[in-house]
């Protein structure tokens, strides 16, 4: 979240900076559940929900979906 936003803050539009959360973030957030999702618990899902929802605010999701369009 610290590198998004200092990103962000110094001009980086939001396309780009949603490539980058694309790529750091969701990208490993994907590959570890497809190796741990039958080991998380309702508390872990909870977690990651949480974390994906303070991406909202950041208006990070718009261009997120445009992604599994390409």
């Amino acid at each position: 979240m610290y590198i998004l936003k200092l990103l962000r803050s110094q001009g980086m539009h939001i396309v780009q900076l949603s490539t980058v959360a694309y790529s750091v973030i969701i990208a490993r957030i994907l590959y570890a559940l497809l190796a741990w999702g039958g080991f998380i618990t309702s508390e872990h899902k909870h977690r990651i929900n949480a974390f994906l929802n303070a991406l909202n605010p950041m208006d990070i999701w718009i261009v997120l979906s445009l992604h599994g369009t390409e």
